[in-house]
């Protein structure tokens, strides 16, 4: 096995939609941490800590770790065998680096990976080699004004949506509210503005001159771009 793999070829391995694996270290340690999707759903990070230390041997389903958030409190588990290499202890002193550089300094761990767990959950499809992370941009013209959409695509699915502009939307909150919804969807036009429309139903917003299928379309659209251009890789 090349040291510089991860038990399925280069690149980052996906554990369901929440945890990343990156490639073998010189030392042979992978580092780990939390996809951008769980990030968008979990919330703020407010205080980690961690149950392992370094040496410690953990087999699946051991505790790595308890996080809390602004809406969740809840543990990181291993899906594998493994030992405890390096634990990024910076996260108990900045929580919100989990949130705010996932991929980069909001690491979790380094750990000693048993490959014959890492490889009977690839051949059993519960972990999968990752697509880059990618991030789109695109414009719309409505005449209430310019809607902007930035969007990151992560596992085929939105896990980061960003609505600016020069538009009018009332209560100012439903811009928030429309962002959440699209998260964990497949950049799918039909399901994109069944969930805008449902939260305009649902907060009797008002956004003169722009409707929910001009959000939807710009959405999709920044989609698109992130689809077609790997240059803007997140992960």
């Amino acid at each position: 096995m090349r040291n510089d793999d991860n038990g399925g070829g280069q690149g980052p391995v996906l554990f369901g939609t929440d945890i990343w694996v990156g490639p073998r270290r010189g030392d042979g340690a992978q580092r780990i941490g939390l996809t951008e999707r769980a990030q968008a759903f979990s919330g703020l990070p407010k205080f980690v800590s961690f149950e392992a230390v370094v040496g410690t041997t953990l087999v699946p389903g051991d505790v790595l770790m308890r996080v809390e958030t602004d809406k969740w409190v809840g543990r990181i588990e291993v899906p594998f065998g493994c030992k405890v290499s390096t634990l990024n202890n910076g996260l108990m002193e900045e929580p919100a680096l989990l949130k705010r550089d996932p991929y980069g300094e909001g690491w979790l761990a380094e750990l000693f990976i048993d490959e014959n767990d890492m490889k009977a959950l690839l051949e059993s499809g519960q972990a999968r080699k990752a697509l880059p992370a990618t991030r789109g941009i695109a414009e719309l013209k409505a005449r209430g004004g310019l809607i902007r959409a930035e969007v990151v695509i992560d596992g085929g699915v939105f896990s980061c949506v960003r609505l600016s502009g020069d538009f009018h939307m009332f209560p100012i909150e439903a811009i928030d509210a429309i962002e959440r919804s699209i998260i964990g969807l497949t950049p799918e036009i039909g399901g994109v503005k069944a969930a805008v429309c449902a939260v305009y139903e649902g907060g009797h917003i008002d956004s003169p001159g722009m409707s929910p299928m001009d959000i939807a379309n710009v959405i999709v659209e920044a989609a698109g771009a992130a689809a077609q251009s790997y240059g803007d890789k997140v992960l």
